[in-house]
């Protein structure tokens, strides 16, 4: 499952939460989430500020909530959304995220006194220093997995 992070530019009105969010980068990341998902919507998560994990088509009212104000969601919040949608299987994520989010995501997967099982979590932009290089790992992500998809093989600088 591929996470995004939500955006600060948002619509002026409820919409589902794809559309809510109308920043340059949240669309360049949420559209390189869904070609990673070959499509699949159900695949894809936004990790809201304020509310957590969304499905792609729930309908969101705007908020301005940053990740770690206060009245943003918590990492226990977040984990109780990953049981969830873990149903008892496997679950790995790849966290398309900045840091705020990547961490709020990591502490929720790995609490100190219970680490969740059968979560595995991947931080893509681990160490990145700003949007150019978050896009460009997401470039290279997204050439990976088309040379996949074309039967090539294509080695990424990381592993997602």
């Amino acid at each position: 499952m591929y996470v995004v992070p939500c955006g600060a530019a948002k619509l002026d009105h409820a919409a589902p939460a794809s559309d809510l969010y109308i920043g340059g980068q949240f669309r360049y990341v949420l559209n390189a989430a869904l070609e990673l998902a070959d499509g699949n919507r159900n695949r894809v998560r936004i990790l809201s500020a304020l509310h957590g994990l969304l499905e792609l088509d729930t309908v969101v009212t705007p908020y301005d909530v940053k990740m770690g104000q206060a009245g943003s969601i918590t990492a226990r919040a977040v984990r109780g959304q990953l049981n969830a949608i873990k149903r008892n299987t496997d679950l790995h994520l790849v966290a398309l995220t900045p840091n705020a989010y990547s961490n709020k995501l990591t502490t929720a997967v790995n609490d100190a006194t219970q680490p969740m099982q059968g979560v595995r979590l991947t931080t893509a932009f681990a160490g990145s220093r700003g949007i150019g290089e978050q896009r460009g790992r997401v470039a290279e992500l997204v050439r990976a997995h088309r040379a996949t998809q074309a039967g090539e093989h294509l080695v990424a600088d990381f592993e997602p």
